[in-house]
């Protein structure tokens, strides 16, 4: 087995040496077919997660997760769908995975910006409104 890039996935070989490629710079990167990873930055380690955006049979489009909730994130999100959808109101579903902030932290402006509902697990659902409603509590 080799190192190196595998369609949009790098596998690194412990003791042969190479490096990730660096990020793209294209806002929206096809992972598969119909299917776009989205790059959002994160202030930190890791430097960025990713959303996707899978096109639907009916013309629309499905997102799931979103990145964390800062404006450049936000702006990265927005440049891949639009690049991709065209515009927010393709967005007809929005996924997100599980309750850490960098894949729900955008879902309140993909909401006002899609009118998309927002699906995730029972559990997760409720951890979300319970911070919304005791934004002090989840802090600690």
């Amino acid at each position: 087995m080799s190192s190196g890039a595998a369609g949009p996935y790098f596998r690194m070989i412990p003791g042969q040496g190479g490096s990730a490629p660096a990020p793209s710079t294209d806002p929206a990167v096809e992972a598969a077919p119909g299917v776009w990873r989205i790059s959002t930055p994160m202030p930190g380690r890791p430097p960025e997660v990713h959303a996707y955006l899978a096109a639907l049979p009916d013309g629309g489009f499905l997102l799931v997760d979103g990145g964390i909730g800062t404006d450049d994130a936000w702006a990265a999100l927005d440049a891949g769908v639009r690049r991709i959808a065209g515009r927010w109101d393709a967005v007809t579903v929005h996924v997100v995975t599980h309750m850490h902030m960098d894949h729900v932290g955008l879902a309140s402006r993909v909401v006002e910006a899609s009118g998309a509902p927002v699906l995730m697990g029972r559990l997760d659902a409720e951890r979300m409104a319970h911070a919304a409603a005791h934004p002090d509590e989840e802090a600690e």
